[in-house]
């Protein structure tokens, strides 16, 4: 939540020990939804970032509160 971009690689680092291809899958159906936004930079190695959309930060607040109950900081 406090960073504005995300690369796979991190996201998969924090939601440990959820598999790649379960975060992958989770992920497309944000992007579907419109909770977030997928960028892929055409570099070498090519480079995924995710970012919230205006619909995913309406959200923040909702599971900020949810994290706080369940004891975790996000």
């Amino acid at each position: 939540m406090q960073q504005s971009n995300w690369h796979f690689g991190e996201l998969n680092a924090s939601v440990s020990p959820c598999p790649t291809r379960m975060l992958a899958r989770q992920l497309a159906q944000l992007c579907a939804d419109g909770f977030i936004q997928k960028h892929i930079l055409t570099t070498q190695p090519l480079v995924t970032t995710y970012h919230l959309t205006a619909e995913g930060m309406a959200l923040k607040p909702i599971i900020l509160a949810i994290a706080q109950w369940e004891g975790y900081s996000i």
